[in-house]
């Protein structure tokens, strides 16, 4: 576990570093350049916040370098060439493929979102970031694993079950296993964290963002385009004749391209909205406390020691223990100052017990001859 450190905006994402650039070549630049800073957001934390360097690490750097980097550059790119479009072309077929085209993207940057949060919240055993990767899971039960070393290099080994038990797991993890719909509901992302966590502001806050109206009726048309008939047709199969239930043609007006950059303008905010305040969610690592452990504080004692002067980090357990001791050099609770208390999520709390439980076998185990 790193050390507790004070951050705030110096978090905020560069956007000037090469990842976040465009690098304009398909189109003149200097048509779309300041709408494109325009749909940019240096993403920084809500508010200042402790947080752990060792979840910073593994956490941040998968979101910056999915998320955040497809918001700042891939979405910032389409949204900026299709509101030009709009702006100069309302008409014209071509900035209907654009607008298509940043309508994807949005969508693409919300299940990019749900994939790290699947991860960050530790669902994989129950809901699985997509479809292909239940697939792929089932597939992989119907081995047995082992990791043979081979001239100090281990390897994975895969041997075929019996057909039958091989059957019998692959069903099992078909019928138990999920993967997380996203879509403009995500139903079963939130349906397995109501299941494993207490309630959670931001958890909600991404929830309600994710159902505005906005961003619904923008996977609306994404899942239109995708599965029924582009923006640019006037013309589509239909399941009724003239009202009658049976198979028909139906006509509809060309797509109003300013009325759906003004929805998609919308949906743009609340999505810049939730990717912050999952970033937050990150950078403080807020994993909510267990369902069971619901209200429960989890506090973590910095304290300094007398004897080698160094400070060192102890959880606070419930009611506070009086045989405390210094993790670097075992100086007793009677050395030591505690010089803060911190609150820290569950997951930090039980990771600092784990820790210190094992530096104190250390100290106490007897030297090496």
């Amino acid at each position: 576990m790193g050390p507790v450190v004070e951050l705030g905006r110096n978090l905020a994402v560069d956007l000037k570093h090469p990842s976040m650039s465009p690098q304009w070549r398909a189109i003149d630049s200097r048509a779309v350049d300041e709408p494109f800073r325009s749909y940019q957001s240096e993403l920084e934390p809500l508010y200042r916040t402790k947080v752990y360097a060792w979840e910073i690490g593994l956490y941040l750097a998968h979101f910056d370098g999915l998320v955040s980097a497809f918001f700042n550059r891939d979405l910032a790119q389409a949204m900026a060439v299709a509101q030009r479009s709009a702006e100069a072309h309302p008409e014209e077929l071509s900035t209907r493929y654009v607008v298509e085209d940043a309508i994807r993207r949005h969508c693409s940057c919300w299940d990019y979102l749900f994939q790290i949060l699947v991860h960050f919240l530790g669902l994989q055993d129950g809901v699985l970031p997509q479809r292909r990767d239940k697939e792929r899971l089932a597939s992989m039960v119907m081995f047995d694993l082992d990791f043979p070393a081979d001239h100090g290099i281990t390897h994975v080994r895969q041997t075929p079950k019996d057909r039958q038990e091989a059957l019998r797991a692959f069903r099992r993890i078909r019928k138990t296993v999920e993967f997380s719909d996203k879509g403009s509901r995500a139903d079963r992302f939130f349906k397995r964290v109501r299941m494993q966590y207490a309630p959670s502001e931001w958890l909600s806050e991404v929830k309600r963002l994710l159902r505005t109206p906005s961003v619904r009726e923008i996977h609306d048309l994404r899942n239109q385009i995708t599965h029924a008939h582009p923006l640019t047709a006037q013309m589509y199969p239909s399941f009724d004749f003239g009202g009658v239930p049976g198979p028909g043609l139906s006509y509809r007006k060309p797509a109003n391209v300013v009325s759906l950059m003004s929805t998609l303008n919308a949906a743009h905010s609340n999505l810049e909205r939730a990717v912050r305040v999952a970033r937050t969610a990150i950078v403080g690592f807020e994993v909510p406390n267990s369902k069971g452990n619901a209200g429960v504080r989890f506090e973590v004692d910095e304290l300094a020691c007398a004897d080698c002067g160094e400070r060192t980090f102890l959880p606070r357990l419930m009611p506070p223990s009086h045989n405390r001791f210094c993790r670097l050099c075992g100086a007793n609770e009677d050395r030591l100052e505690c010089t803060a208390t911190t609150p820290v999520p569950q997951p930090v709390w039980f990771d600092m017990l784990r820790e210190s439980t094992t530096d104190l076998q250390k100290l106490k185990s007897p030297p090496a001859k």
